[in-house]
């Protein structure tokens, strides 16, 4: 797999107490991959960078001082993940009901849900009406 070391637009980027891991603050990285966190307290933090499809990296001992209030933690490199599966199945249901140009056309198989009274009822087909009412 060939990887390119090119800036990751909106990835998220959260900063973390070293102590107790609490998420003090977050944001996500610019078109050109930089980002900001600001206003923060002096202590030991770490940061981590997360975004879809890659795995997440962690930046430790990162520490906030009154001496030093900046820290550049430089270049954050963030590698590719993947996840394999054996397969995957969608399943859908038709809508119940469906308007076209010049009808209502209403789908009773799977409807039990349906209040065909609201709906004008039923064409072409027996259905069970509430209330015990049948056609």
């Amino acid at each position: 797999m060939l990887q390119q070391k090119v800036p990751s637009n909106t990835a998220n980027i959260v900063l973390n107490n070293a102590t107790d891991s609490s998420q003090v603050t977050g944001t996500i990285s610019q078109s050109d991959g930089s980002f900001r966190l600001e206003n923060l307290r002096p202590g030991a933090y770490y940061v981590e960078v997360y975004f879809l499809g890659y795995q997440t990296q962690r930046i430790n001992d990162v520490q906030i001082s009154r001496r030093k209030p900046t820290v550049d933690v430089g270049n954050i490199l963030i590698r590719q993940s993947t996840v394999s599966m054996n397969a995957v199945e969608v399943e859908g249901e038709k809508a119940p009901i469906s308007y076209q140009i010049d009808k209502k056309v209403i789908n009773v198989e799977g409807a039990a849900h349906c209040n065909f009274r609201l709906c004008g009822g039923c064409a072409g087909k027996r259905a069970v009406y509430p209330g015990g009412y049948r056609r």
